[in-house]
């Protein structure tokens, strides 16, 4: 896989999976379905350069997805109904 920018990152997040955004010392989001049921938790630290294979794989397992689907809705691939079905599956 590749790596990330934080602000690609957080993009698809906010963007894509419209995540509610709290600050802090580290940027939490937190992803809910269309009935506002909380779905996914997961965070983003305010110094990482980049996010590697390996964060990339601790976004996706907070989110409850693999890292591939993970990194494809980071590259606009995928969008919110595609996580929402996924995670339903």
């Amino acid at each position: 896989m590749a790596t990330f920018k934080p602000k690609t990152v957080l993009g698809a997040l906010e963007n894509k999976l419209e995540a509610e955004r709290i600050e802090g010392k580290h940027i939490r989001l937190k992803v809910y379905d269309d009935d506002g049921t909380l779905v996914g938790i997961t965070e983003v630290s305010r110094g990482w350069a980049e996010l590697d294979d390996d964060l990339m794989g601790r976004v996706a397992k907070r989110l409850h997805v693999s890292a591939g689907f993970w990194a494809e809705v980071c590259r606009c691939r995928y969008g919110r109904q595609d996580f929402l079905e996924r995670i339903r599956e």
